[in-house]
């Protein structure tokens, strides 16, 4: 069954309405007709199953069922990740959100080639088609770029379950 990420769902009667971006991929590019099932999910893990109504320039979907997903991870994985160039970076967003990663920061190490980025968009978009096509319904938050020092004096302490003494043994920089 074909399945759809809808930023900002809006629920209204039993009814969503589409924008005319996405009601132009269900209609042309994934050339749905009227009955057709697909599933929604806005990233906040739960999803709708929808039929589709067609109704002159509008497109509508009427819910069938909603439901809390099977595949939201039970367990918040925070994956550190060194700032990677070229597409390489792609690749890590895409394979973290399949294997069921929450949140993924990107670092600056002494050894980083990279220094800042602009991607943080790009990346986000990555892990909103990786969700998708994987099955989630949570889309992986992928956070600004962060310094070694910064992450260790300001992300890590923020997370009490965390020891910087572990981080800090195993650092080369």
């Amino acid at each position: 069954m074909t399945r759809l990420f809808i930023d900002g769902l809006f629920e209204q009667n039993g009814l969503i309405s589409l924008d005319k971006k996405t009601a132009h991929y269900v209609s042309h590019v994934l050339r749905l007709t009227d009955g057709n099932e697909l599933i929604v999910f806005d990233g906040s893990g739960k999803e709708y199953v929808c039929s589709l109504s067609l109704m002159n320039d509008k497109v509508l979907l009427r819910i069938i069922d909603s439901r809390e997903s099977e595949r939201t991870p039970k367990k918040e994985i925070i994956l550190l990740q060194g700032l990677l160039k070229g597409q390489k970076m792609d690749l890590v967003v895409q394979k973290a959100t399949e294997v069921g990663v929450k949140k993924i920061i990107p670092v600056v190490t002494g050894r980083s080639q990279i220094r800042k980025t602009s991607k943080v968009t790009r990346w986000q978009t990555i892990a909103q088609e990786a969700s998708r096509q994987c099955g989630r319904a949570d889309i992986v938050s992928v956070e600004d770029a962060v310094s070694f020092e910064s992450l260790l004096s300001e992300v890590i302490p923020s997370y009490r379950s965390f020891s910087t003494s572990a981080v800090k043994s195993r650092s080369i920089c």
